[in-house]
């Protein structure tokens, strides 16, 4: 029994790892889970609940079926928010978003010489007051053709920074009035003095990584020890360098992995039943995802027909193998509908 509650504990705490705003809610972000840090209750940033991709929210195809609502960042308002992090992170920093821009008409111009402006970023501090030491800041610049703009990652600051070392150089368009899917990684356990950040945009959904659209360490400010809050940022300007444009956001997943926050669209009955595949990975090093809308009942078997692990999850959450040995083992899943067995490997 002992060794039960053990188990069950180490699930729990890799399931509490991840964070998820739908901005389900509606009227202002700061009466919904964010707290404003600059400009409180000027041009605050409201909860849309107009028409869109689906219902009231933003669509990307292949990521879970979005819930709830969205929000709109605006250039001509200031107040600025933030999540605060169910508990700092001083690993690495995952979070995922879907993005719409509507209007980039005075966005910084389409140059790798302007300093372009940023929509969101990192904080190690959460709260009413976040100072302004920010890795991992989300930028956005015209793109080269009409009503498209670029997207990349300022580090962080200090020292000689161009826009090529934030965009790549040779920045892809982005259309507006299409929903992309945005992923950004701060990695603190880096050699580099400044740490490292990624941004993926529109990546394959998959149980790993891909190449990112860009990787920088670019900067000279120091990392932080930890990073506690994720922060979306109006700028209140209509300078051609300050303008972050008009903008939507919806799904906000925040976690320490990949798999925290690229969750794939529910596997169709029909799919499920042809590939008999209800997790996510088979080739596992710590933990699957129970690719299921339903809450799922999970037995592990050895090789030799021993159950190993017991457990019941709800839709999408992960199950922790890492205190089993190597070797191969057979996963039974049930959800009430349907039973299938998945053989895995524990590397």
């Amino acid at each position: 029994m002992k060794k039960n509650y053990s188990l069950f504990f180490a699930l729990l705490t890799g399931i509490l790892s991840a964070q998820y705003d739908s901005f389900s809610g509606t009227g202002n972000l700061s009466s919904n889970g964010w707290d404003a840090h600059s400009s409180v209750g000027s041009g605050p940033v409201q909860i849309l609940t107009t028409t869109s991709d689906a219902v009231n929210s933003l669509k990307y195809t292949g990521i879970k079926n979005p819930t709830g609502n969205r929000i709109e960042l605006r250039s001509s308002q200031a107040e600025d928010l933030n999540k605060a992090f169910t508990a700092p992170i001083s690993t690495t920093v995952f979070v995922s978003f879907f993005l719409k821009y509507t209007n980039v008409s005075n966005l910084a111009a389409n140059s790798l010489t302007t300093a372009p402006t940023y929509f969101a970023h990192l904080s190690p501090v959460a709260g009413a007051s976040i100072g302004t030491a920010w890795p991992a800041r989300i930028s956005v610049k015209q793109g080269s053709a009409a009503n498209t703009f670029n997207l990349g990652i300022l580090n962080t600051t200090g020292g000689t920074i161009t826009a090529s070392d934030i965009f790549g150089a040779t920045p892809a368009n982005y259309n507006t009035n299409t929903t992309y899917f945005v992923v950004i990684k701060y990695d603190l356990t880096t050699t580099s003095t400044s740490g490292t950040s990624s941004i993926w945009i529109n990546p394959t959904v998959g149980t790993s990584a891909p190449a990112a659209t860009v990787t920088s360490s670019i900067g000279t400010s120091a990392k932080p020890a930890s990073i506690a809050a994720f922060a979306v940022r109006q700028a209140s300007s209509t300078s051609a360098v300050g303008s972050i444009g008009t903008l939507e956001m919806d799904e906000v997943r925040i976690g320490t992995s990949w798999q925290d926050v690229v969750v794939p669209e529910t596997l169709s009955t029909v799919d499920a039943a042809k590939n008999k595949v209800l997790i996510s990975n088979t080739l596992v090093k710590d933990q699957f995802r129970v690719l299921s809308d339903k809450k799922s009942a999970v037995e592990i078997y050895s090789a030799t027909g021993q159950l190993v692990k017991k457990q019941n999850v709800n839709s999408y959450e992960f199950v922790n193998v890492s205190d089993l040995k190597k070797g191969v083992y057979m996963v039974k899943l049930n959800n009430g509908t349907e039973t299938n067995m998945v053989k895995i490997i524990k590397e």
